[in-house]
């Protein structure tokens, strides 16, 4: 369990370091990026994603009005 935990902390850390680097990458574009780095399929990356990278992504899909059902809403990752 620690190493899953591990790699969500490097995932975590390495999605902050692309969306400070670039100030126009959302989120979603940082996951993208990183899982064509690792090749990881997108569908698969859910396991990765830390709690406050799942709500970084969550307000980000709120303001763009891209969730189904308005804010009550669940991401697919959930």
């Amino acid at each position: 369990m620690g190493s899953i935990l591990k790699i969500e902390e490097t995932f975590a850390r390495e999605v902050e370091a692309i969306c400070l680097k670039r100030k126009d990458a959302s989120v979603i574009d940082a996951i993208i990026e990183l899982c064509d780095k690792h090749g990881i399929e997108p569908d698969s990356v859910a396991k990765l994603v830390s709690r406050p990278i799942k709500e970084r992504l969550k307000a980000e899909f709120e303001q763009r009005n891209m969730l189904k059902g308005g804010r009550k809403s669940r991401l697919p990752l959930e």
